[in-house]
């Protein structure tokens, strides 16, 4: 199945519930894909350094794509985490663009958010 929904994790090098979740998400990855393949998560580093965010996704590699504000020149999307916990939002994946179907939040919540998207667009489809 294609990609339709991608679930951002923002993150950063300073944040240490950041690099909890990101491991266990490593761990959880393998089942997460088989149970959900419409669905990929993509870490947003929120380092402000070119330097701090290249050492943060070499020390802490994921099995999904990790990108930083240097690869994308707008963000149509919320950048900071709030209170230095970890934030992850929802997009659904259209023609051309990423619309939010979420706003940033817990895993738990934007995960079975997105797990409902993905159900509705299955129901849509039969």
């Amino acid at each position: 199945a294609s990609t339709r929904v991608m679930v951002f994790f923002y993150s950063a090098s300073w944040c240490a519930p950041c690099k909890e979740i990101g491991a266990a998400l490593r761990e959880t990855y393998p089942d997460f894909r088989n149970r959900a393949p419409g669905m990929q998560i993509i870490t947003y580093s929120v380092d402000a350094s070119p330097r701090a965010r290249a050492d943060y996704l070499r020390d802490n590699p994921f099995p999904w794509p990790a990108l930083g504000p240097a690869v994308i020149d707008e963000k149509p999307w919320r950048s900071k985490i709030a209170g230095g916990s970890p934030q992850f939002q929802a997009f659904a994946v259209e023609e051309t663009q990423l619309r939010a179907i979420t706003p940033p939040g817990p895993v738990d919540e934007i995960v079975r958010a997105a797990l409902v998207y993905l159900a509705s667009k299955r129901s849509d489809l039969q």
